[in-house]
């Protein structure tokens, strides 16, 4: 079930999104994130709440390095509620 850009920048801003992903069948949800330094603490939470929210698998992977003027603080986790074990 591949998605467009559009669709996969949609999960972060409405939980809506994953939701109807994870009605339709999906089992995992992957995605590269552009989130600056210092949100690390909400990236987390975001998703780690979208795979407890939904009861899907959630992989994601940010950005590291810097750009003109933004710092990017590069990590990749996977989030699973537990009743998806």
């Amino acid at each position: 079930m591949a998605k467009s850009d559009h669709e996969f920048a949609g999960i972060t801003a409405f939980p809506e999104v994953a939701r109807e992903y994870a009605l339709q069948g999906a089992e995992l949800i992957a995605i590269a994130t552009n989130w600056e330094k210092p949100y690390e603490d909400d990236w987390d939470l975001n998703y780690s709440s979208q795979s407890l929210r939904h009861t899907i698998f959630v992989a994601a992977a940010n950005r590291i390095g810097f750009d003109t003027t933004l710092g990017f603080f590069g990590e990749a986790k996977s989030w699973a509620s537990r009743s998806v074990y």
